[in-house]
């Protein structure tokens, strides 16, 4: 059985780093070892952390000054001994066959695997999940793999995928440390860059990701300009890889729609997009759209501050009536 490395980057996690990492104790795939990278934490968990790490030694816990997440993740994959390396965040939980599942579809062709995840709130009452059909995807089918995740919203995070830790170390692949939002995705694209093998996705939800009100995901208004220059980073990638841009099109737009949902100050961010090469390019493409974004396109090529605010508006009005908060697709 080969090593897993799972990595677990914690800063605070007093509340549920003890229940994350009874999940992953209790995987059924047994050859793991579990790396806690603790960020400089003020409360108890480097202090729950050792004392789990006492009991089992499977668990490993490397603590240092507080320099963020992802200085963190690179401690960790630089410590770690796996063959393979798995993410898991300080607040999630995984279900008993989560590591089994991911090791099950790897194999000497196959360079990345993916799942499907479940949504939890808080308190860990089940929301929604996204689930993927199962597929393998030759390296010149990178784009159709990476169109199936975004659809799930499974593609820009790390916790849903199984990496070769050989491939990381070879590239010296690392988290960019000077961004605070977006740094998985540019892992992500990183390493498909350096990959020569398939890439697997499986109909599993093993993950359960918590969405809390207060984290990152509902709270942080993120600059239009870091959003459109990691988009251009994934184009890059279709150009190396030899892919058809065609596929990307669809995420310019939903790359647009949620830098001016998230923006506070919408004018500046809608006049950013509108003079961004990527929108320029979108001008002569014949597009297949749903009819949110169909609509959504239209309106933003009347470059209409106004009008594309208050359409933005409407569809806010819209979920919340249809109580889909918590949806993103």
């Amino acid at each position: 059985m080969d090593l897993v490395s799972i990595i677990i980057p914690a800063y605070n996690a007093e509340n549920s780093i003890k229940d994350t990492l009874t999940s992953l104790l209790r995987q059924s795939y047994r050859n793991i070892e579990i790396i806690i990278v603790n960020d400089g934490s003020t409360d108890k968990t480097e202090r729950i952390c050792k004392e789990i790490e006492k009991k089992d030694s499977r668990v490993r816990l490397i603590s240092v000054d507080n320099d963020g997440v992802s200085n963190a993740r690179n401690k960790g994959i630089y410590s770690c001994k796996g063959k393979y390396v798995a993410f898991v965040d300080a607040d999630d939980l995984v279900d008993k066959c989560f590591i089994e599942n991911l090791i099950a579809n790897i194999s000497e062709d196959i360079d990345l695997v993916a799942e499907g995840y479940k949504t939890i709130n808080t308190q860990g009452k089940y929301l929604f999940s996204q689930k993927l059909k199962s597929r393998v995807y030759n390296n010149s089918e990178i784009n159709i793999a990476i169109e199936c995740l975004q659809e799930c919203k499974a593609f820009n995070v790390l916790w849903n995928k199984l990496f070769r830790r050989n491939i990381i170390m070879n590239n010296s692949i690392k988290m960019d440390a000077n961004i605070s939002m977006g740094e998985d995705l540019l892992f992500i694209i990183d390493y498909l860059k350096c990959i020569d093998g398939k890439i697997a996705i499986i109909d599993k939800d093993d993950y359960n990701y918590r969405l809390s009100p207060s984290g990152l995901q509902a709270s942080f208004k993120e600059n239009a300009n870091l959003r459109l220059s990691q988009l251009e980073k994934i184009r890059n990638l279709y150009i190396q890889k030899n892919l058809p841009l065609k596929g990307l099109y669809l995420e310019y737009l939903r790359t647009f729609y949620t830098s001016i949902l998230e923006s506070k100050n919408k004018k500046n961010t809608i006049h950013t997009i509108l003079n961004n090469n990527l929108f320029l390019e979108l001008q002569d493409q014949n597009m297949n759209l749903g009819l949110k974004f169909k609509v959504f396109f239209n309106v933003l090529k009347t470059k209409n501050s106004f009008l594309i605010i208050s359409f933005m508006k409407t569809i806010g009005l819209v979920k919340k009536f249809k109580k889909q908060s918590y949806m993103w697709k």
